[in-house]
């Protein structure tokens, strides 16, 4: 077993490389997924992510294992995206009772909130489905189409807002955003036609199979830097249109504008360091067979020593909850530019 405890303060460490191979056979199948996240009924994907999970040859998943040993460890993934389109869903539906304005920046403030809504939901379903091999496969492509076209129509009502609803505005200011998510979304969609799913989908945290993190995903591999750097030009599109803020709107709404997607943006990225580099809480949590491990009491549902009740906030659970303070941010600094500036009377 690796000792993990010089891993934790290193956060330099990828997830794939602070691996080791579980010890126990009870933990892993012969093909060597983790009994306590695979599963191969996908009809079954749902029901065993969201309400009670059960290995797929009868067995129990260990009982020190932080999700229970009926919880999975996707769960949170799930409702922390449901819940989020829940939210925006609900706002994009009431809003017209409240809102007044009319034109294009309106409709197209509409138009992103209901993409971001969409763009929750397709996430939320790619994590029901992590579990399944080649659904997780083909979900997560939709995952991420989700997210540059959320990305793309929010930078449409950015271009909106800074132009007085896109008054003379060239097409290709209008398209260029939804061209290179497509370019993003078909250059991936190729590559998943060519690799073999064996290849791109690898196991991460093996040594804390018994707590319950062991899991596999599919990755980019050698395509990682054009998906991290397609993925942060398009996050950064909003820097484009700061001169036409500064030009067009009043100046407590242009510097509205540019505060929010400054604080948006770093907000979205220290999501992302917390997910891909430091690694909390997933890395903070010592093996029991060095010490006894103490379950973290913001990632952990229920407060019972060793079991979380079927909940464990995962990293990347953090990261969903993260984006959406991110997005909330940006989506209130549009909303109060649309309602207050004068270049909408």
């Amino acid at each position: 077993m690796v000792d993990t405890s010089s891993f934790t303060f290193n956060f330099l460490k990828r997830q794939a490389e602070i691996c080791a191979e579980c010890d126990d056979e009870n933990q892993t199948y012969p093909d060597g997924t983790f009994v306590s996240y695979e599963i191969r009924d996908w009809r079954k994907a749902w029901w065993k992510v969201l309400i009670k999970f059960t290995p797929e040859d009868g067995r129990q998943t260990p009982n020190n294992s932080l999700v229970g040993t009926e919880g999975h460890l996707e769960k949170c993934n799930v409702f922390t995206h449901l819940v989020a389109a829940a939210i925006t869903a609900f706002y994009a539906s009431i809003r017209p009772l409240f809102v007044t304005e009319t034109g294009t920046a309106n409709d197209t403030v509409i138009f992103a909130l209901w993409m971001l809504a969409l763009c929750y939901l397709s996430s939320s379903v790619y994590h029901v489905y992590s579990p399944v091999k080649v659904w997780s496969a083909v979900l997560r492509l939709g995952d991420y189409a989700g997210i540059y076209t959320a990305i793309a129509s929010a930078s449409t009502a950015d271009l909106a807002l800074t132009t007085k609803g896109l008054n003379s505005v060239a097409w290709q200011a209008h398209f260029d955003m939804y061209i290179a998510a497509a370019i993003m979304v078909v250059f991936f969609v190729v590559r998943r036609i060519l690799l073999p799913i064996e290849m791109t989908r690898v196991s991460y945290f093996e040594n804390k199979c018994s707590l319950g993190f062991a899991r596999h995903t599919n990755v980019d591999l050698e395509h990682s830097s054009f998906r991290a750097a397609g993925g942060a030009v398009l996050s950064f599109v909003w820097v484009q249109q700061v001169a036409g803020a500064v030009h067009t709107l009043e100046t407590r709404c242009s510097f509205v504008f540019v505060a929010s997607r400054v604080l948006g943006t770093l907000i979205l990225f220290s999501g992302m360091w917390l997910d891909n580099v430091l690694l909390y809480p997933d890395s903070f949590f010592v093996n029991p067979d060095e010490e006894p491990r103490k379950p973290l009491g913001c990632a952990c549902y229920s407060k019972r020593k060793g079991v979380c009740g079927g909940w464990i906030m995962s990293s990347h659970a953090f990261w969903h909850v993260i984006a959406f303070v991110s997005t909330f941010v940006t989506t209130a600094g549009m909303e109060y530019v649309l309602w207050t500036s004068e270049v909408f009377d």
